[in-house]
């Protein structure tokens, strides 16, 4: 309430010094004797608000959020206002119906006193809305009569104050759905079309290109629930406090799923995370909502001067806390059921290649089909040990960060066995920081485990025996020509006096221990994790170091990268999946963190570079 009653003395000192707040034009006293005496009867306005403030310390809680979300329901009604009955520009208009829509109901008890000659139903015009552009229209047409206006308000807060013993309980006269007709030539709700209240309000131009701005920017899980009015009405009461955040006089600006708050932080030397945790103290235990504190990419603004990497002015983003997709489990189940029927292609595609297996296969006493689900689990293994050592590290460091992922989905691939899993942030990492901690982790796991599992494998290719070689798993030559690492540490270890495998003919097929195999397509999977595009572990990475504008543009580019290169033949089946896959299931950003304006630690940083240009090696081919 304290905030309140400085708003209070605001309004007040606007009325007495003449200054315009969006509804009064400039005026100054011709003589300092006036002025003095606009200064002493400021003072006493002064006491009258302390007194006024003790009077509010007992508020009704339920009926100001019955105000509040009036005052949401004005905002976006305000965004359609045409014309207006003062000379008066359109946004000096609607600041001001949100400076009068913020004032105690009190307050606006004593302001309708001060413009109207009776004082006959003050209540009820102070609780109506829709009066408000009559009162700014009273206001600035008694402009000249300020002494006037001030007196009157004066007595106005004393009739306020007594009022206040009899109408403990304000409800608003009217609601938007149903107007109250009166005589004004005016009306602030435009409820022409009630009879259809689906109708599709038609966006204008501006509109349009804020919401495919959210739509790049921000994913869609954001945008499934809508924060509601009363949910905004808690937070700015809290904001209003001015303790913690120092909001501007603009209204919160509607985006799709949320609103964008702007201001500032009241100077200390608490971290952005201590300060929303002190937010969130002052709001109930179950508020479904949470603030963020984000640059501002969510304005259409015609200020494109900016360098690239210029990051805009911070606000706060109120949005839902929970991020929990709506897809169905069934569809899940499906996608994972999808990825192990692949991958047994693949194993079977692999063998497939060797004709000494093909022929025990084909025995009339189907021996051979016991046999070869053994070679199926021997591959099997090993492939699920990498993923299952990337969905451990990320889970370990996502419980470290306080960062909640979804059940871990594996998508289908078909070049490769699979496309690794999917996992979804449903809350909001604490800082850029924390988001690239729990992208790191998995695929440095996985990149540590393929390589390990490739060496061995090769090494136990080397020494193995015929009888065992013979019935290894094959790999054409074009294949592991597709990674400059892989094909680089097949020739090294298995090279020797035989001369570089991979320079062989692209068709031939090359004998390698099953674990060679997983570690080597293994690499690969990894690899697309890292490529900087949508909510992969490469796309947190760079959300994380760039910011959510400049992933854009980098995913963007990765696109363009992967198009051009897919024309490779050898590059076709790899790439072209990764850019179906990815653009089907994984082109949402990731969400928003609770501070995306502090950049990301210099470890982290150094450590996505590093993971980048090993992802390059792995994913380029050999010439």
């Amino acid at each position: 309430m304290k905030n309140n009653t400085r708003t209070i003395v605001a309004v007040f000192v606007l009325l007495g010094a003449n200054v315009s707040h969006g509804f009064l034009s400039p005026y100054r006293s011709k003589t300092k004797l006036a002025l003095r005496s606009q200064q002493q009867e400021l003072q006493e306005i002064l006491q009258q608000v302390t007194v006024l403030e003790e009077s509010l310390k007992d508020d009704d809680t339920s009926n100001f959020l019955k105000i509040e979300e009036q005052i949401s329901l004005l905002e976006q009604q305000m965004q359609q206002f045409e014309q207006i009955p003062i000379q008066l520009t359109i946004n000096e208009f609607q600041e001001a119906c949100w400076t009068i829509l913020n004032l105690p109901v009190e307050v606006r008890v004593a302001l309708w006193y001060a413009v109207e000659e009776t004082s006959d139903d003050l209540w009820e015009k102070a609780t109506d809305v829709q009066q408000i552009p009559t009162l700014i229209t009273k206001l600035y047409e008694q402009q000249h009569n300020q002494a006037e206006l001030v007196t009157r308000s004066q007595e106005g807060l004393l009739i306020a104050r007594k009022g206040r013993k009899t109408k403990k309980t304000l409800t608003p006269a009217t609601t938007p759905t149903k107007t109250k007709k009166t005589p004004q030539t005016f009306s602030l709700f435009n409820n022409n079309n009630n009879s259809d209240a689906e109708k599709t309000i038609e966006l204008t131009p501006e509109e349009q290109r804020t919401e495919s701005m959210i739509q790049q920017l921000l994913p869609r899980v954001t945008r499934q629930s809508e924060v509601t009015s009363q949910e905004l009405a808690v937070v700015m009461e809290v904001l209003r406090r001015k303790d913690i955040f120092l909001p501007t006089s603009t209204s919160p600006r509607r985006i799709p799923g949320g609103y964008c708050i702007s201001g500032t932080w009241k100077p200390n030397q608490q971290s952005v995370r201590e300060r929303l945790k002190r937010l969130e103290e002052q709001v109930p235990k179950s508020f479904d909502a949470q603030l963020c504190w984000l640059p501002d990419s969510f304005s259409d603004t015609d200020d494109d001067d900016e360098p690239f990497g210029v990051t805009k002015d911070p606000v706060l983003l109120l949005t839902k806390r929970d991020f929990t997709s709506s897809t169905q489990p069934l569809l899940n189940g499906i996608a994972s059921l999808s990825a192990f029927c692949t991958c047994i292609v693949f194993i079977v595609g692999i063998y497939g290649g060797n004709e000494l297996v093909m022929t025990r296969l084909t025995q009339p006493d189907y021996s051979g089909i016991d046999w070869f689900n053994g070679k199926i689990v021997d591959l099997l293994g090993p492939l699920s040990l990498v993923s299952g050592m990337h969905l451990s590290a990320q889970a370990v460091v996502a419980r470290w960060e306080q960062v909640k992922l979804s059940f871990p989905v594996v998508l289908p691939f078909w070049p490769l066995p699979w496309m690794g899993t999917l996992r979804r942030c449903t809350n909001s990492p604490s800082s850029r920081t924390s988001l690239a901690n729990v992208a790191l982790a998995g695929p440095v796991a996985g990149l540590v485990t393929s390589a390990a599992l490739l060496w061995l494998g090769l090494q136990l290719t080397a020494t193995a025996p015929s009888e065992l070689s013979d019935y290894f798993p094959t790999l054409p030559v074009r294949v592991l020509q597709l990674s400059m690492a892989g094909g680089s540490m097949i020739d090294s270890v298995l090279g020797g006096a035989a001369g570089f495998f991979t320079t062989q003919e692209s068709s031939t097929a090359i004998p390698l221990h099953p674990l060679a195999v997983a570690g080597y397509v293994s690499l690969l999977i990894q690899a697309v994790d890292l490529l900087p595009l949508g909510a992969t572990n490469g796309g947190r990475l760079s959300l994380a170091l760039l910011g959510r504008e400049g992933h854009s543009v980098i995913g963007g580019l990765t696109w363009l990268i992967l198009l051009l290169a897919s024309l490779s033949d050898a590059q076709t089946d790899v790439l072209v999946g990764a850019w179906i896959v990815n653009n089907v299931v994984q082109n949402d950003p990731e969400v928003p963190c609770r501070n995306e304006v502090d950049p990301v630690g210099i470890p982290q940083a150094a450590a996505a570079m590093f993971l980048w240009f090993v992802t390059a090696l792995i994913l380029t081919p050999l010439l």
